[in-house]
């Protein structure tokens, strides 16, 4: 997530996060074990296509709504998750961030204040590391073969 995203997405915390949630939360819990689609509660809710994953998401991580194996069209006729709801769970507050999250923000904080010689230096020094190991595996990493850095590669 970029930082306008972030930006955007405490503002909107701020204003309907709360809400938001409880809404969706109540809609899929009303459609018991039929469930709901992201795009049938958008359709249903009328709330914009870019706050449905993240509303979602939050859930999720709350326990409050769960992924099924099933699948139903969408309105363009792409095939969506079903999700379920699990009954009794608040959903007022936003989801604790994980040890992830944390560390994945203060890495972004890092990496904006570098300079682009100090962010070159570390792209180059990641990708030393990595062919580094890659070679102890011996099992390529496409996407690290993808990277473009002008200091060449191994």
């Amino acid at each position: 997530m970029n930082r306008n995203s972030l930006a955007a997405y405490d503002a909107a915390e701020a204003t309907t996060g709360p809400k938001r949630r409880k809404d969706v939360y109540a809609f899929i819990l009303s459609r018991g074990e039929e469930g709901a689609t992201d795009d049938e509660v958008i359709q249903h809710l009328g709330i914009p296509h870019a706050s449905m994953a993240g509303t979602r998401h939050d859930l999720e991580k709350l326990g409050a709504v769960l992924g099924t194996d099933r699948n139903r069209p969408t309105v363009s006729g792409n095939l969506a998750e079903v999700w379920i709801a699990k009954p009794g769970v608040r959903v007022d507050k936003r989801p604790p961030k994980t040890e992830r999250e944390i560390l994945l923000t203060g890495a972004r904080r890092v990496i904006e204040n570098m300079t682009d010689a100090e962010l070159e230096a570390l792209i180059v020094e990641f990708h030393h590391y990595a062919c580094i190991v890659r070679k102890k595996r011996r099992t390529p990493n496409k996407r690290l073969d993808a990277v473009d850095i002008r200091q060449g590669s191994d």
